[in-house]
């Protein structure tokens, strides 16, 4: 993202706050817990929210769970529109692999979910899963949000203008404490193995080509979600 860019997302962002200053104020943090296994009987994932909090826009895993829903921000230009539905389909089929039967379906999740009463000025990311968390009688959910997703532009084996990029952060929530027990960001920017040779690793997983979003999105899941401590 360049200055302008960004100074432009801030202002956005701020214009929001100055409309309604008391609703978009970040809630203080609940407890943190240190990633251990846990033994889950019961999880379903959270539909993907667009966006991270505008108080840590550097920092975007701090207080994305504590900001209400409308002070969540984003940069149009680097979001496909239903990028956030992707993201969560690919982490409910990695979880589904998983924990079978013990992850709720999702099209029950959207059911539930649309039946909730949510208040954007004044619901967080957090109060919202433990609502859905708690309506479909479960104990974890997994909550995210994608702020970025943007596609290459250029072949996939030949020159590429511009590489495929996407930004995105998961959480383990409690659904009856709203503890967070986990969470990870992936932040990539696809480059080539001779622009960034200490990622050689990551390049080779990657496929040693140019992808598309949807297939680092995929790659991203993935990776962040090895270390899910949840079992």
């Amino acid at each position: 993202m360049n200055k302008i860019t960004l100074q432009l997302l801030t202002v956005i962002c701020f214009s929001i706050i100055l409309a309604s200053p008391q609703q978009v104020r970040c809630a203080p943090q609940t407890k943190e817990i240190k990633a251990v296994p846990i033994r889950v009987d019961s999880i379903a994932v959270v539909p993907f929210f667009k966006g991270k909090d505008i108080e840590q826009i550097n920092d975007p895993m701090n207080k994305t769970l504590s900001c209400p829903l409308v002070g969540l921000c984003f940069n149009e230009d680097s979001f496909k529109p239903g990028s956030e539905k992707k993201v969560e389909r690919f982490a409910n089929e990695l979880l589904a692999k998983k924990f079978q039967e013990r992850l709720v379906p999702f099209e029950e999740v959207i059911r539930t979910y649309e039946g909730l009463s949510i208040d954007p000025k004044k619901d967080t990311p957090r109060l919202v899963a433990q609502k859905l968390g708690r309506a479909l009688r479960i104990e974890y959910v997994l909550v995210g949000a994608v702020w970025r997703y943007t596609d290459r532009i250029g072949e996939n084996g030949g020159s590429t203008k511009i590489p495929a990029s996407v930004a995105f952060v998961m959480y383990l929530v409690h659904v009856e404490t709203g503890d967070r027990l986990w969470k990870k960001a992936f932040d990539k920017t696809q480059k080539t193995l001779t622009e960034n040779v200490l990622d050689a690793k990551g390049f080779f997983q990657q496929g040693a080509r140019w992808l598309t979003a949807d297939e680092l999105a995929r790659f991203g899941v993935k990776e962040i979600l090895t270390d899910f401590p949840a079992y």
